[in-house]
């Protein structure tokens, strides 16, 4: 009878030190989406904004493989400054989702990026409209890191109805803060 309680703790001491290193070798990459925050702020060098632009991001749905969200950015070009041609305020509107199970990610955005000109000294000798809709698509990849910020790059480029920038390629990196 001793000999049969002993082998009984032999065994529930294995069972508890072989379960428990089971379930650490669980793949967690699959629960990786849905702990990543909803709210991001995010910092952009070309891309969307077109130099440069600030914005939020909220994440409106997760799933094991894809994210997908909405942004909105700001850009503001002094006037007479001469950068690109640019004088007044960009904002890109888009939603964008992100592919992948892990840290990694495929993004696919879409984005209209509305420009409003400062100067109506340009509009009215130069034939230069004071609003320009831009659409703006994007793919990129995305990396996540281990406090949930992330850094992207993606291809932007430019499609206008205005002359003055019809088609232009782009590009842009982005870094997301969350909060």
């Amino acid at each position: 009878m001793q000999s049969f309680l002993h082998i009984k703790k032999i065994m529930l001491v294995n069972l508890l030190l072989f379960s428990s290193s089971l379930f650490s070798q669980k793949d967690t990459t699959q629960y990786f989406n849905k702990t990543l925050s909803n709210n991001n702020f995010s910092i952009e060098v070309g891309g969307k904004g077109f130099l440069y632009s600030i914005g939020y991001e909220r994440t409106i749905f997760k799933s094991k493989k894809m994210l997908l969200a909405a942004g909105v950015n700001f850009s503001y070009y002094p006037p007479y400054t001469g950068i690109a041609g640019l004088d007044g305020i960009m904002l890109p509107i888009g939603l964008s989702a992100h592919f992948g199970k892990s840290t990694n990610k495929l993004s696919v955005g879409i984005n209209a990026s509305n420009y409003f000109a400062n100067d109506a000294y340009l509009s009215i000798y130069n034939d230069y409209p004071l609003y320009q809709l831009f659409f703006v698509p994007s793919i990129g990849y995305r990396k996540y890191f281990k406090k949930g910020n992330s850094l992207s790059i993606a291809f932007t480029p430019f499609f206008g109805t205005n002359p003055w920038y019809a088609d232009i390629p782009w590009a842009g990196l982005n870094y997301n803060i969350k909060f």
